[in-house]
């Protein structure tokens, strides 16, 4: 927020005149909750092929970290071992 006032007013501001202060609580919730929705509050499907992606945000199957199958994770070798230790 700007503590100190411009030099030169812009006269063709609606808004010039006004103090924060002086601005409804109503109108800033109203700012403040369309920012905290997400793009699904708004749309019931994704509008372009571009918002697919990330619209559904739960994982598709629970992933188990210890089925071989699924989760393969790189094992370090020695030799990167003898790097950090020394």
């Amino acid at each position: 927020m700007l503590k100190v006032p411009s030099i030169t007013s812009k006269f063709y501001s609606e808004y010039e005149g006004t103090r924060l202060r002086n601005i409804k609580s109503k109108y800033v919730d109203e700012i403040m909750n369309s920012y905290r929705k997400r793009p699904q509050d708004h749309y019931i499907v994704p509008l372009l092929e571009s918002h697919k992606c990330g619209w559904h945000a739960f994982p598709l199957m629970e992933i188990d970290r210890y089925d071989k199958r699924l989760f393969f994770g790189k094992r370090t070798s020695d030799m990167v071992k003898m790097q950090f230790l020394s």
